[in-house]
């Protein structure tokens, strides 16, 4: 396969590795399998690139995190888009890591308090709705209890299915969103970024539109190696 390809280009190249020809039903299938295993990459519409990188995913670990993901996707899954994540899928990509663990729900702005009280009514100990720095500093414990529940933007690239928040969504909060940065020191910005994009395959067209939309595209443009920028974005 060529560096860049397609619709046209790709259908060839499937068909090609098919040995046959192929429906618009088959092609799409295979077009998703290449994706999902990370071999092909997404940087525009309808145009994708060759990738050899592994595809991010992750576990929660600390009880309350798993107790939170399985209660909201209960309540709210197929009705609310949220994700929910621990601090420490962070430590992934910093030299300093994070010790204590916080569960973080990322919920549309406009369900956030919905979200807040449903979790406080079913039993959880301390929440922290849109904290402040210093409320985070004051209340949140990082003991794996604390919950943080983040207003979101709408259409942020988060798994639906799983209620769980994708790489190109923490790839643009690293930069954008304070409240994600409350948990790492500023100077790991720039290597957070460069770790993510050279080490994990990436829907880089997801990563622009939403980069954009929290209007900071250009800064993170900055802190991704010209190589991958020239050929990605």
């Amino acid at each position: 396969m060529e560096a860049t390809l397609a619709k046209k280009q790709l259908s060839k190249a499937i068909q090609k590795e098919a040995g046959k020809p192929i429906n618009d039903s088959s092609f799409f299938a295979r077009l998703k399998k290449k994706t999902e295993a990370g071999e092909l990459v997404r940087v525009g519409k309808g145009v994708y690139a060759k990738s050899n990188l592994p595809v991010f995913d992750y576990e929660l670990f600390s009880p309350s995190a798993k107790e939170a993901h399985a209660f909201l996707m209960d309540e709210y899954q197929g009705r609310i888009e949220f994700a929910v994540y621990e601090n420490t899928i962070l430590n992934r990509f910093l030299n300093h890591l994070i010790a204590g663990s916080t569960t973080i729900v990322d919920v549309p702005r406009e369900f956030a308090e919905n979200v807040f009280f449903a979790l406080q009514d079913h039993g959880f100990r301390n929440i922290l709705l849109n904290p402040t720095e210093d409320e985070n500093y004051r209340y949140n414990h990082n003991d794996g209890e604390t919950i943080i529940v983040k207003a979101a933007s709408s259409r942020s690239p988060i798994d639906k299915k799983k209620g769980k928040v994708l790489l190109e969504k923490i790839l643009v909060d690293i930069v954008s969103d304070k409240r994600l940065r409350y948990f790492f020191e500023g100077a790991e910005t720039g290597p957070a970024v460069e770790e993510i994009v050279t080490n994990y395959s990436l829907d880089y067209a997801k990563v622009r539109t939403y980069a954009k939309r929290r209007g900071c595209y250009e800064s993170l443009l900055r802190l991704i190696p010209e190589e991958i920028r020239r050929k990605y974005l």
